[in-house]
């Protein structure tokens, strides 16, 4: 047999950039003051609140899941204004359009105890609480099961609203047959503000009016008003939405300002055809009108023309979900052509009637790329994006990354060489705005007064294709909770996983799967109302936890179990690193190498193999080992070699346990990691040739059963030599986990069922 590694390469030691650091596991903590949170666990299908720290963990809806188990999306909506309930949805939708899509809404008591039915099924399913009082208002379509599956033919649409606190309907669509035969399946109800009344906007696709009704939260009509030429005062949406305030805009020979509860009504004069668009401030006193140009109009002045000649780009289309207006209604942003081939950011002074470019760069303005930008409290806003000084027209695509941060009204600059995510959301402020923390690859949390950048660790499951996200600070200013976005290897769908960190990047843990909500807890939750804390984890706790800067592709235990060699591989870069963790005195020795043959980038990759000397281990690197000359058209895994055992893999999707001297595949086995770039010798099996450590669990070599999940999604894996220890690399960190404890723990679904129920 050819020796599978044989071309090694001794390495010195040297220092890297930045060396990894190590924390022991975190112990529960009665004591903790740290906030709570609450999240979708796709781990054992409920909703998980606990604090920040991963402490004083309770569950909510254990069990309703079980007859759903397909469900693979769930979207929140959020606690009701007592705190009492909260309501959630979970969406099916078919592959390959093998039916409709189905969506199962939940709504559970803050105690657990009670679920509110629902005996319909359901194409879509919409919800809103009333902002004063816990009544939901429900809408969408529901679905008629037939012998032969669903009736796609018999949607009906529904709308209803139900008093928790009465415990009744206040009205169905049955209640209404002027309404229901007035509206099709174009409408969207909305909460008024003081949750008095119910505004529908119906908008006729056939001719691009739009019916505004205003119902009493109990189902009376109050007015109608139209169909109209409505005016599109929300750039996120086709048609015209009332997004909060009370005011509609339609245009009838003139503009028309329509409150659609006093019903007043105010002529814009000075506008002679529809507007593109009609942003309200906040107050609703003010706003923006994009018609030929950009006007300004106030309750107080009137109409002012800003600019002739505006061009407005929507943005809409992006995740993006701007605040034209700054929060006290005083300066606005907008973006707009101005020129076949000139773009820019306007910035808007109401006091002050005027319109300018915010930035310039070397006497020159920046022709943005669809930027985006948050409001702060005190009226600052964060703006980012891709910028050109230059722009051509034949350059559309080019630009580099600009972030800014922009005082009002002095107009001061502070400006930053990355780009937030263009999520609703994606950027977070703490109170006083000397913190502001996004998502790029990972979190990222900017110190203002100090100037310094943190970059903490990506999702576990992200790995290399994370873009972006969504940040959120606490009350206290000291915890960050995000949700990162990453794509997927096939057709661009994106996937979401939720994490919570310190703002001083001391912890950083990951909470769910894919497609799950999290969120603080809002304060009208009394956590005293809640189930009681549970009486076990649901993940288990590793023993030591290693930060790195990087991801890691290989691990290797030295033969006396006292270091553990942590490889990054980053051969589309055409480099590679190593790092030594020294268990017994507790300190690490790092040492990096670099690998520039541009014929081995997107081929080579590197393997650690310890080697026994006189008195001593030293760490042999290998550089593009040779496979098993049996094994050309396979990937290696994991070896084996006293035990003539080798995991190999075919195709992502088969993987084998291999007898080396038998020279055959002795079992199919389900080891398939799933993640973007696969190296090889990332897997592990156990000293004695028992067990195999992979990406979907810990598995019995001989009969290929699974003992037990890995609590985390890791990169690669390694057992101790004595075997009581498995160390997995996860997103940058490496964690080291008790094996027994582990099969002891087998999964989260199995333990919490075990311990908790």
């Amino acid at each position: 047999m050819k020796p599978l590694l044989h071309a090694a390469i001794l390495c010195s030691l040297c220092l890297l950039a930045i060396l990894p650091t190590h924390t022991r596991a975190q112990d529960s903590s009665p004591s903790s003051d740290a906030p709570y949170l609450y999240y979708f666990s796709s781990d054992i299908d409920a909703v998980v609140i606990e604090r920040a720290d991963g402490t004083d963990t309770r569950v909510l809806g254990a069990g309703l899941f079980e007859e759903i188990k397909p469900y693979k999306i769930s979207t929140e909506h959020g606690w009701s204004p007592s705190g009492k309930w909260l309501a959630w949805t979970s969406v099916f939708v078919p592959a390959y359009g093998a039916g409709p899509q189905q969506v199962v809404p939940f709504i559970v008591s803050v105690d657990g105890k009670r679920n509110f039915p629902f005996t319909d099924e359901f194409y879509s399913f919409e919800m809103a609480w009333s902002p004063t009082e816990d009544i939901l208002l429900m809408w969408g379509n529901t679905l008629e099961k037939t012998e032969e599956g669903y009736d796609t033919q018999s949607e009906q649409r529904f709308l209803t609203a139900y008093d928790f606190s009465s415990n009744k309907y206040l009205f169905t669509f049955n209640d209404l047959p002027p309404l229901k035969q007035a509206l099709s399946s174009n409408f969207v109800p909305s909460w008024s503000p003081d949750g008095q009344h119910i505004f529908i906007n119906h908008w006729f696709s056939n001719d691009t009016t739009t019916l505004f009704v205003v119902l009493s939260k109990d189902g009376q009509v109050v007015t109608t008003l139209g169909p109209v030429e409505a005016v599109k005062m929300d750039t996120n949406s086709y048609e015209p939405m009332i997004r909060s305030g009370t005011k509609v805009v339609y245009f009838d020979d003139s503009l028309i300002i329509a409150d659609l509860v006093t019903d007043e009504q105010i002529k814009v004069e000075g506008i002679g055809s529809k507007p593109e668009l009609f942003l309200f401030s906040p107050d609703q006193q003010k706003a923006l009108i994009v018609q030929n140009g950009l006007w300004l109009w106030s309750s107080e002045d009137g109409l002012i023309q800003l600019l002739d000649r505006l061009q407005f780009v929507d943005l809409g289309y992006t995740f993006t979900n701007v605040a034209y207006w700054s929060p006290n209604s005083q300066y606005a942003l907008i973006y707009g052509d101005i020129s076949e081939s000139q773009s820019t950011l306007w910035f808007i002074d109401v006091s002050q009637q005027q319109v300018q470019d915010v930035l310039h760069v070397d006497e020159k303005t920046l022709y943005w790329f669809y930027p985006n930008w948050y409001w702060t409290a005190d009226n600052q806003a964060l703006v980012s994006g891709l910028v050109d000084a230059t722009r051509q027209a034949d350059n559309y695509y080019g630009g580099y990354a600009y972030s800014a941060l922009i005082d009002f009204p002095t107009l001061d600059v502070q400006e930053f060489d990355f780009v937030s995510s263009s999520h609703p959301n994606s950027v977070a402020f703490n109170i006083g705005n000397s913190i502001f923390a996004t998502v790029i690859e990972g979190p990222v949390i900017y110190r203002r007064d100090t100037n310094e950048t943190l970059l903490l660790r990506p999702d576990y499951d992200s790995y290399m294709s994370a873009r972006g996200g969504v940040a959120h600070i606490d009350e206290s200013g000291q915890w960050l909770l995000t949700m990162e976005e990453a794509l997927v290897s096939s057709g661009g769908s994106k996937i979401g996983h939720a994490g919570v960190s310190k703002l001083d990047g001391t912890t950083r843990r990951d909470l769910t799967g894919l497609f799950r909500f999290a969120d603080w807890l809002p304060s009208q939750v009394n956590v005293d109302d809640l189930p009681p804390p549970l009486k076990s984890p649901i993940p288990p706790r590793p023993i030591w936890t290693i930060q790195t800067d990087n991801w890691i592709s290989q691990l290797a235990w030295s033969p006396d179990g006292e270091r553990l060699a942590i490889v990054h591989n980053l051969f589309w870069h055409g480099t590679g690193a190593v790092s030594i963790w020294n268990f017994s005195k507790e300190a690490l020795t790092p040492f990096n190498t670099k690998y520039d043959d541009p014929e081995n980038i997107g081929e080579a990759f590197v393997v650690a193999q310890w080697q026994e000397t006189a008195d001593t281990f030293e760490l042999l690197i290998i550089v593009s080992p040779d496979p098993i000359e049996s094994l050309q058209n396979y990937r290696i895994l994991a070896l084996a070699e006293q035990y003539s055992l080798a995991l190999i893999e075919e195709s992502y999707l088969q993987q084998y346990i291999y007898d080396l001297e038998a020279d055959e595949i002795v079992t199919e086995i389900e080891c398939s990691s799933q993640l973007f770039v696969i190296f090889g010798y990332s897997d592990s099996f156990s000293p004695d040739g028992t067990l195999l450590a992979c990406h979907t669990g810990i598995f019995d070599v001989t009969t290929g059963e699974k003992l037990a999940d890995i609590p985390v999604t890791g990169s690669a894996f390694a057992f101790s030599p004595d075997g009581t220890q498995l160390a997995v690399a996860a997103s940058w960190d490496v964690l080291i986990y008790d094996v027994a404890e582990l099969l002891e723990w087998k999964s989260a679904k199995y333990n919490f069922a075990r311990h908790n129920q």
